[in-house]
């Protein structure tokens, strides 16, 4: 079982966490990197050795368990913005140098958050033990309980994370929350540009049929097309029409043809 104490030395505050002398000795390269190495995203570590004790300290000064961060504080779509970022940005640095991310502990007193800018630092402990493998269920529990409710459509995907995890368990990967995350933004903000439109195009026709509700109440009663029907030319068939009888017609006017002209008449 990991067992974490914490040291204040010298206005600093440390996270302590022990390893077995022979558990000390496998990692060594892992050791190498995250006490030498500034990792982004990652708390920063130094590698300590002391009468048969190994283990590591890693400064969490002006930093807060995310345990006790949410004692205060709720989570939001921002919020998880940046709970993503930060995971996002420690990925990357373990896999530039090779380091296999099941070794970050998700525990919630585990991940830090700093109180000002929200970031959250990770805890990369390179001593990995088979029995203590990963398990993101309680992380993902409190952040469900502490979720705005006015965030529905997060606190959906958070419990649909859960039930993934659940039903995947060793399967389920870190890498696969942060893929998760970012298209559940991409769909959601796909779907709002998609409203919007559907909105525009909704207002813009309604101004189109309100333009063309007035012209039509505007225009003339009668319009009259000087054009012949076929069969009017081929049967000769006399049409009159009366400027009296369709007044508002702006081409009322008499007209025949010549096939309708009696002989007297020429």
């Amino acid at each position: 079982m990991l067992q974490i104490e914490y040291i204040n030395s010298f206005h600093h505050d440390y996270l302590k966490l022990k390893a077995k002398a022979e558990e000390g000795n496998k990692p060594w390269y892992q050791q190498q990197i995250i006490s030498t190495k500034k990792l982004e995203g990652l708390l920063p570590a130094m590698l300590y050795a002391k009468n048969g004790e190994f283990g590591l300290y890693y400064d969490v000064s002006s930093l807060q368990g995310l345990d006790k961060w949410l004692l205060q504080e709720k989570i939001s779509e921002k919020w998880m913005d940046k709970l993503v970022y930060s995971l996002q940005t420690a990925l990357w640095s373990l896999k530039e140098y090779l380091l296999d991310s099941r070794n970050l502990i998700m525990r919630p007193d585990s991940i830090f958050v700093h109180a000002e800018s929200e970031k959250m630092f990770f805890l990369y402990y390179p001593y990995y033990v088979e029995e203590e493998k990963q398990d993101i269920g309680d992380l993902l529990s409190l952040l469900i309980e502490s979720v705005e409710e006015k965030e529905p459509d997060t606190a959906a995907f958070l419990y649909c994370i859960f039930a993934k995890w659940d039903k995947q368990q060793d399967c389920f990967k870190l890498e696969d929350m942060v893929s998760l995350w970012i298209n559940h933004r991409r769909e959601k903000e796909e779907n709002n540009d998609n409203a919007s439109s559907t909105k525009k195009n909704s207002v813009d026709t309604s101004q189109e049929q309100s333009v063309c509700e007035t012209a039509c109440a505007n225009k003339p009663e009668f319009v009259l097309e000087r054009k012949r029907d076929l069969s009017e030319v081929i049967f000769g068939r006399r049409r009159k029409i009366k400027e009296k009888d369709y007044p508002n017609c702006i081409a009322a006017e008499n007209w025949e043809y010549k096939a309708d002209e009696k002989p007297e008449d020429r």
